[in-house]
């Protein structure tokens, strides 16, 4: 009888502790662009795989930001690829990009962002003297 137990829990404790995560992936087979390239707000970036949807949003979750997830404007959607627009102000390194659907999220891997460009000013005008 005492074996029959034992066998019966040994049992038990395979069925339970073996569970598999039973949420599925938004999307699967994805591909960043090379961990080498660098993008600048502003800058366009194609992630491609397959489960895209209409209602995917992509968000930034800044490593060295301590505020908000920020949103990526998001500028051609198809089934194989999502492609965005990396937002002002998104700090310069590594970023973790997020796909958002409804309630749930799933992390797609991180790009670099580089540091924004200087602005460069130019234009005609006088001094005080009439000298242009």
């Amino acid at each position: 009888m005492r074996k029959i137990l034992v066998l019966l829990s040994l049992g038990l404790v395979a069925l339970t502790g073996c569970k598999k995560d039973s949420t599925p992936s938004l999307v699967e087979n994805t591909v960043l662009p090379p961990a080498t390239e660098t993008f600048a707000p502003g800058a366009s970036v194609t992630i491609k795989g397959s489960g895209f949807t209409a209602a995917d949003e992509i968000w930034f979750r800044a490593q060295t930001k301590a505020t908000d997830d920020i949103q990526a404007t998001v500028t051609k959607q198809t089934a194989t690829e999502i492609t965005f627009i990396v937002p002002q102000g998104l700090p310069a390194g590594k970023q973790t990009v997020l796909l958002k659907r409804d309630d749930r999220e799933m992390p797609l891997g991180k790009i670099t962002v580089a540091e924004p460009s200087a602005a460069k000013l130019y234009g005609i005008g006088s001094s005080d003297n009439g000298n242009t």
